[in-house]
C-alpha cells in the first residue's frame, strides 16, 4: 500500500445544498488552494473531489456523498490533503513543516523552536519558544534562511520581538 503523508487542510462545519456538498473550513493558505486537489481525505479514507471556492469556505462535492444526510454525518470532521498532491512557491511551507524547527540567531545560536504560526492580517508571525517567549513577523527583513530538512531558521532578531 502507498503511503500518505496527509496534512490538515481544514474542517467540514455545514452541508451546502440538497446534493450532499460540504463546507469545508480551510486551515491552509484558503478555499481557492484546497480547490487545486482532486483527492481529500477524511481520516485516512480518500475521497475523490470536486472544490470551488465559496467566500470564506470551500463547497466540496465528496465522491460517495450524494445527500443531505451523508454530508450532515460528516460535520466537524477534519480534512486533510496528500502533500506529495500539493506544490508551494519558493518561500512558502507548511505550517506542518515550519513547527519545531530550530530558531537560530545570525551568530549560529539556538534561543528557541517555532511553536506555532500566528495567522495575522497583515502577515504570518511565528511564536518561538525557549527561555523567552519571541513573536517575529514572518517577512524578509527577519527570516535569513529556512532549512525545513536540517531542522533550522536563521532569523534576524531585534529588540522587541520578545513577548510581554
Amino acid at each position: 500500500m502507498e503511503k500518505h503523508e496527509l496534512i490538515e487542510a481544514g474542517q467540514i462545519v455545514s452541508t451546502h445544498g440538497t446534493r450532499g456538498e460540504v463546507r469545508i473550513y480551510p486551515w491552509c493558505d484558503g478555499p481557492e488552494f484546497l480547490s487545486r486537489f482532486s483527492t481529500l481525505y477524511i481520516g485516512s479514507a480518500p475521497f475523490k473531489c470536486s472544490v470551488r471556492p465559496h467566500g470564506g469556505v470551500a463547497i466540496a462535492s465528496l465522491e460517495g456523498i450524494t445527500d443531505v444526510r451523508s454530508a450532515a454525518a460528516l460535520k466537524g470532521e477534519t480534512v486533510y490533503f496528500d502533500r506529495a498532491d500539493a506544490s508551494l512557491e519558493d518561500g512558502r511551507y507548511f505550517v506542518h513543516d515550519l513547527i519545531g524547527l530550530r530558531a537560530l540567531d545570525e551568530s549560529g545560536s539556538e534561543f528557541g523552536r517555532i511553536t506555532n504560526v500566528l495567522n495575522m492580517p497583515s502577515q504570518d508571525v511565528w511564536e518561538i519558544t525557549g527561555e523567552k517567549k519571541y513573536l517575529v513577523p514572518a517577512v524578509a527583513a527577519f527570516i535569513k534562511e529556512v532549512n525545513v530538512p536540517e531542522g533550522y531558521t536563521v532569523l534576524h532578531m531585534i529588540e522587541g520581538l520578545e513577548a510581554q
